[in-house]
């Protein structure tokens, strides 16, 4: 098991590494430059900004994978149960045709003996009674995998909308906290080279963002504008839409 050092230092490399590629684009090295011109920290935006690429697929893309190999083997299991069902029921299949066999060998086929009817009885009612029971659990495994992967499914649609946006929020927050202005483009530009630059084609407008802004976040920006004292909400300070 790895130490927590070890990993922490990884994923800090990693979210470094991603960083400086993002920034290796003048676009984005110009919008940041312009977020901290107003006030901005940057290593706040840039955090949140990497965060937000690394949060969106942090738990729901395992999940979904292991919903999708769960699915496929309840699938696998049930195919194998009954193709290995309908084998062994054949009449010329293991025990029945096994036990005919020594029978005519024995020489006394056609004979009566009390001693090979009961063997014959006893395989014909294993054929069936056996072969019920183990592909019975067969199935059952793979209906309660079907079932996993069903809880699954609807633990990722359910999962609540406030945290899947939260690290958005926290990110417009963050640049509204410290310029008391909305840089929409700015931050649209660099949550899409970030997505970009991560391998993710998806794309973020100024118009996006701001909707999102005005739904999710305004209600937030107004309640810490109330709660400030009214001597610092002057000038440009008192625009927030």
């Amino acid at each position: 098991m790895k130490d927590w050092r070890e990993i922490n230092e990884r994923l800090e490399l990693r979210d470094r590494k991603l960083e400086q590629a993002i920034l290796s684009d003048v676009g984005a090295s110009r919008a940041l430059r312009k977020l901290v011109r107003g006030g901005a920290d940057r290593t706040a935006v840039m955090g949140l900004v990497v965060s937000c690429v690394h949060h969106r697929e942090s738990w729901q893309k395992p999940v979904r994978r292991l919903k999708k190999q769960l699915e496929s083997l309840a699938n696998q299991l049930e195919i194998i149960a009954n193709q290995a069902e309908r084998v062994h029921q054949e009449y010329r299949s293991l025990a029945a045709v096994m036990v005919l066999i020594l029978h005519l060998y024995s020489g006394k086929f056609g004979k009566g003996d009390p001693a090979w009817d009961d063997i014959w009885e006893r395989a014909k009612s294993t054929k069936g009674s056996s072969a019920k029971i183990f592909f019975g659990f067969v199935r059952l495994y793979a209906k309660n995998c079907r079932a996993k992967a069903t809880h699954l499914g609807k633990m990722l649609r359910e999962f609540p909308p406030r945290q899947r946006r939260q690290t958005l929020d926290a990110l417009l927050l963050a640049v509204w906290h410290g310029t008391k202005r909305h840089y929409d483009r700015e931050v649209a530009y660099l949550l899409t080279k970030a997505f970009e630059v991560s391998g993710d084609t998806k794309e973020f407008s100024e118009e996006q963002i701001k909707k999102h802004r005005q739904r999710h976040v305004l209600p937030r920006v107004r309640y810490l504008e109330r709660c400030a004292p009214a001597s610092s909400v002057t000038g440009d300070n008192k625009r927030i839409d």
